[in-house]
């Protein structure tokens, strides 16, 4: 599944069947799709310090 589909199939029932965020017929509430693109961000930015200073002391950080 892209990403974007649960965003795009929300604004659609949105914009075209009249519901809201809480009462999404596709299962998609206001915390589901706030929760998709912050899990993995959030992740990333733990993450990201823990292997860039290994790879700062390799010299491998501009390759």
């Amino acid at each position: 599944m892209v990403p974007i589909a649960p965003g795009i199939e929300a604004m659609r029932d949105i914009l075209l069947g009249g519901h809201s965020l809480s009462d999404l017929p596709t299962g998609w509430g206001l915390s589901r799709l706030l929760a998709r693109p912050l899990i993995p961000v959030g992740v990333g930015v733990a993450l990201f310090p823990r292997f860039e200073r290994p790879a700062r002391n390799r010299g491998t950080l501009g390759r």
